[in-house]
This record gives C-alpha cells, structure tokens and sequence, in this order.
C-alpha cells in the first residue's frame, strides 16, 4: 500500500556520475587568475596615455579610473624603463612650455604694478598684485626645478665678516 522506497534503492539515483567532464577554458596550469579579472595585454595606446597623465601630475589611482585599468598595472606600465623615459621628456616639454607662458604673464604683471604704483591710489590692487607676482615666482621655481629653500645662519666673532661674506657667496655659487 505503501509506496516507500527502500534505501538501497534511491542511493543509486543519488550517486555522481563518473563522467569526464571537458577542461573549462581559463589560465594555463601553473597561473594564477587575478581576484577582479582576467588579464589582458595592455596595447601601446594606454602606454602612452598613462605616460601623458603621469607627466601631467596625475596619481595611478586617477590614470587607473580614467583608463579602466588597475592601479597595478599604472605601476607596472609607470615602472617600464621607456616610460619612465617618455614620461621625463613630456615633463621636459611641459616645464619649457610653463616656463615661457609665465615670462609672459610676468612681464605684464610687472607693467601694471608700475602702473599701480605710479598711481598710488589702491593700496588693495598693489597688495593683491605683489602676493600673486610672489606665487607666480613660486610656481616658476617649482616648475624649474630650482625650489630649494636654503636656510642659512651666520654668525660672526671679531674679524668674521669677510670669512662670512666668502661663505655665504660659496653657498650661493653652488645652487
């Protein structure tokens, strides 16, 4: 009346087969797959584009968001000896092209604080106008690759001062 199977017969249904399933496709043996993807060979395009926004001052984390890449490989490609050498050249380049744009901003911040100088009607325009010739320097020294601050004490005992004065044209003769 009862249609329960017995043990012995469902334990054959429940056994797994012992069939030879084909390899799936994936690393080769040996490999390991990375966490968050496959790898794929990186072309020339995104070489050059990573070269450009490292010249450029941008971080691996930012290059890697921009490209859709991983930050490993911005440090890896970053690492590369011609790189490294396109991303000194671009830097070159850029530091030239800074240098000749601020000669010329310079040029005519310096005329108009003579003008509002000659005026001498708005103390706020010379104030304003001296603070950004100062940063502009700044950014000239920085980009120039001179922005070494030199901190320099000198004191004098008796008859110091020429000695002094010869230390200090040393100093400034080296940079």
């Amino acid at each position: 009346m009862s249609d329960e199977s017995s043990p012995l017969e469902v334990a054959p249904a429940l056994e797994p087969s012992l069939e030879v399933l084909p390899r799936r496709p994936g690393p080769k043996p040996g490999t390991t797959r990375k966490r968050y993807g496959t790898t794929r060979p990186v072309g020339a395009a995104v070489e050059s584009q990573v070269a450009v926004m490292s010249a450029a001052g941008f971080g691996a984390t930012p290059i890697a968001r921009a490209l859709q890449v991983s930050v490993e490989t911005v440090s890896s490609i970053q690492g590369r000896p011609s790189v490294q050498v396109q991303i000194e050249d671009m830097r070159l380049r850029l530091r030239d092209l800074v240098m000749q744009k601020q000669e010329v901003i310079t040029t005519k911040a310096y005329e108009w604080l003579g003008s509002v100088v000659d005026q001498k009607q708005d103390p706020k325009a010379f104030d304003a106008l001296t603070r950004g010739l100062g940063n502009m320097e700044r950014t000239a020294s920085s980009v120039s690759g001179e922005a070494r601050k030199i901190d320099a004490t000198v004191t004098t005992e008796g008859d110091a001062p020429s000695e002094a004065k010869a230390l200090i044209l040393a100093l400034l003769t080296k940079s």
